[in-house]
């Protein structure tokens, strides 16, 4: 009530003492802009008027930090007295221009976690942010940093949990709800980048949202993968469920591939981007993507085959063959991956021979032990256990390690080459883009 007063006074106050064109041209803007108007009228005539309801919010947060149990015995008493205050949070979040104070915001923000904290307000701040995601687009991202500083500084994992079911829940449409689709977009997206361990969460059921009416949505949630695959990759433990997970993620993206709306196609071709640019190089799923890149060089759109044609660049500026100076010669590659061949060709000659060597030995051992009357069967079992770890061994450990070796630098060289095939596959589509008449390709 104080902050709608002390707008309204000062924009009547504004408008007496100016002409009646400028109040006339103030109404049009006032009118346009909505609250905004009102809030930056106000800041003018009164002195330090955002400083004082910064103030305010900080006093709110020690406030709700006290024992207020010892003032109100009965709950719903106690509940309602925090509602003037959590709705006049609600109330200043409509307005844009004190959301987009930094310091406000966390101020703003830090009220409502010990809210949801402290006295169970959780499904209250859950209703309050899905109402701004469908109301308000300058919440979106906001409402993302909500959730980040509940889950990080005050342990609040429902907060996040609640809010992802429920959009896991609805089903969005182009033609009825287009607001309500991209503002939620644009929640899951800015999520994604603060808080990935919340979403990932709830992934199962937000998945579903990949067949959604809405390609902004299907759009949002390739976005979406795209960063969880990089925090996945990121982390220093990678464990087999990690490895599936992040395998899965891919297999989503190649399939985003074959979408429907181009404007999705175009989306996956920026998350490989994004995804291929990063410390991570996925060496054993580049080869597949970059076939399924060179594909969208003749999509029927044009904004997917610039973005086809950037994705292709970033794949060419970060590939992982530096062994050799980052050089892509096919004739430096071919005559390196012939070398290793030879060097292996030889090891598995010389194993081979001494294979042969000691099979023959072992048949003369077998002929010589049958003839002894008296063995134990506990030392036949040793004697064929050392066998057949010799067999499985085979070499030397120098020799084994530097055949290891040999075998990495020969599907280092095989990568290579196939990598630099698939550029050359894609040259002759190059050379026709130039001729686009599209700025862009």
């Amino acid at each position: 009530w104080t902050i709608e007063l002390g707008e309204s006074t000062a924009s009547q106050t504004r408008a007496a003492g100016g002409s009646s064109t400028q109040a006339k041209n103030r109404k049009r803007r006032a009118n346009a802009t909505g609250t905004a108007s009102a809030s930056s009228t106000v800041a003018e005539v009164v002195t330090g008027w955002k400083g004082k309801i910064l103030e305010l919010y900080l006093v709110l947060q020690q406030l709700l930090q006290m024992p207020l149990g010892r003032i109100w015995n009965s709950v719903p008493e106690r509940d309602t007295f925090i509602g003037v205050f959590t709705r006049l949070a609600h109330k200043t979040m409509e307005n844009p221009a004190y959301v987009k104070d930094g310091d406000f915001q966390m101020a703003l923000f830090n009220v409502l976690c010990v809210w949801q904290q402290s006295y169970n307000g959780v499904y209250g701040l859950v209703t309050m942010v899905t109402q701004n995601l469908q109301h308000y687009e300058h919440l979106c991202e906001s409402m993302a940093t909500l959730v980040q500083l509940a889950y990080e500084q005050y342990g609040g994992t429902q907060l996040g949990d609640e809010i992802l079911r429920d959009i896991a829940g609805k089903s969005f449409s182009s033609a009825h709800d287009k607001a309500g689709a991209k503002n939620t977009a644009r929640f899951l997206v800015r999520l994604s980048q603060l808080a990935p361990k919340t979403l990932l969460r709830q992934m199962g059921l937000l998945i579903r949202h990949l067949d959604s009416e809405a390609h902004i949505m299907r759009s949002a949630m390739a976005d979406v993968i795209g960063h969880l695959t990089l925090y996945l990759a990121s982390q220093e433990e990678q464990t087999e469920i990690t490895k599936n997970q992040i395998g899965e993620y891919f297999d989503i993206i190649e399939q985003r591939f074959q979408d429907a709306h181009y404007l999705v196609r175009a989306k996956v071709l920026q998350v490989c981007q994004f995804v291929c640019s990063g410390p991570a190089k996925f060496p054993k799923r580049r080869p597949k993507l970059i076939s399924l890149i060179i594909g969208r060089l003749e999509d029927k759109a044009t904004n997917v085959r610039k973005h086809a044609i950037r994705a292709l660049t970033i794949m060419l500026e970060t590939h992982p063959f530096s062994l050799d100076g980052a050089e892509l010669r096919i004739a430096n590659l071919e005559r390196s991956l012939e070398k290793i061949n030879k060097e292996l060709e030889e090891i598995a000659s010389t194993t081979a021979k001494q294979a042969e060597e000691a099979s023959a030995e072992a048949e003369a051992d077998e002929t010589a032990s049958t003839t002894e009357e008296a063995v134990d069967s506990d030392e036949d079992n040793t004697a064929t256990s050392g066998r057949h770890e010799f067999d499985n061994v085979g070499l030397s450990p120098e020799t084994a390690a530097k055949a290891m070796h040999l075998q990495f630098q020969q599907r280092y060289y095989r990568d290579a080459l196939f990598f630099v095939y698939q550029q050359q596959e894609a040259q002759p589509l190059l050379l026709q883009l130039l001729g686009s008449t599209n700025k862009g390709e």
